[in-house]
This record gives C-alpha cells, sequence and structure tokens, in this order.
C-alpha cells in the first residue's frame, strides 16, 4: 500500500466524522436525537484541522504523520469501546450505534494501514540508501586510490637528491 493511498484513506475516516458530528448537531437543531450521544461541531473542526494537517506533514515530515496517524487511531478505538461500555441508551436505535462503531473501524483500519505504509516506506529508502551509501564509497575508494590520493604508488628515484 502507497503512502497516498494511506493518505487516502485517513481523509475519508476524518470526512465520516465530521459528517457524523454535523449532521447529529443538525438533527439536534431540528429537535431530532442525534445518531450518537454528543454531536459536537468542535469534533467536526478538530477532524478537519488533524486531516488538513495529515496532508501537510505526510511527505514533509514523516513522523509528524506518524503522530497524527497514532492520534486518529487513538480516537477511534476509544470510541469504539465507548460504544460498547456506555449505556446504551445515550444512542437512538442500535443501528446508529454500530454505524458509529463502523465509521470508527473505518478510522483504526486507516490508522494500520498508514503506520504500515510508512514503516514499509522506511524499511525501503533505508534499504535503497545504504546501497547507495555502498556504492559511493566504493566509487569514492576507487576514485581516490586511481589518483594517487590513498595510497600514493612509489615515485622512482631520479638520482638525484
Amino acid at each position: 500500500m502507497s503512502l497516498t493511498t494511506a493518505l487516502r484513506g485517513q481523509l475519508f475516516y476524518a470526512m465520516l466524522v465530521m459528517l457524523w458530528q454535523v449532521s447529529g448537531k443538525l438533527l439536534v437543531g431540528l429537535g431530532l436525537p442525534s445518531p450518537g450521544p454528543s454531536p459536537s461541531l468542535t469534533i467536526a473542526g478538530i477532524a478537519f484541522l488533524v486531516a488538513g494537517s495529515m496532508v501537510l506533514t505526510v511527505n514533509r515530515v514523516p513522523v509528524i504523520f506518524a503522530l497524527l496517524v497514532l492520534l486518529s487511531g487513538y480516537a477511534a478505538a476509544s470510541t469504539i469501546q465507548n460504544a460498547f461500555v456506555a449505556d446504551p441508551s445515550l444512542w437512538p436505535f442500535n443501528l446508529a450505534r454500530y454505524a458509529g462503531v463502523a465509521i470508527n473501524v473505518v478510522g483504526v483500519a486507516a490508522g494500520a494501514f498508514s503506520l504500515t505504509a510508512l514503516t514499509a516506506l522506511t524499511v525501503r529508502f533505508r534499504h535503497r540508501e545504504n546501497r547507495n551509501y555502498k556504492a559511493h564509497f566504493l566509487k569514492m575508494f576507487v576514485y581516490l586510490y586511481t589518483t594517487n590520493a590513498v595510497m600514493p604508488h612509489p615515485q622512482p628515484r631520479t638520482g638525484r637528491n
């Protein structure tokens, strides 16, 4: 899996979270029950900011991208746990609870795929980097040896001292 595909998974999860939270707020505003226990525009905003930060850091600062992926995955996993531990009466019906679980399973899967893609990319980069260093060292050694910089060949004596 490529890092681009992993990022798309993260963005898809962020979009689902924003849609869930905003639709819950809209339903509450219309006087209907929200699909989840606590719809929040703040959570939607945080999901938007985290997704934007992931886009900005995926190729530039992979460590921050990995931390954002871990944060997102932790939030998704704790929300899944909450769905099975919290009082079922917080959801208007069981289908809404399991829909929330499904959305957050997407988040956990996207996090796992993202970390896998980052790990694979790091391993490939290090392997390529090591191979390049070996080739570079060999070329450098051959160059230095042939230009007499490392081990100069003995110069023939001309007879003059």
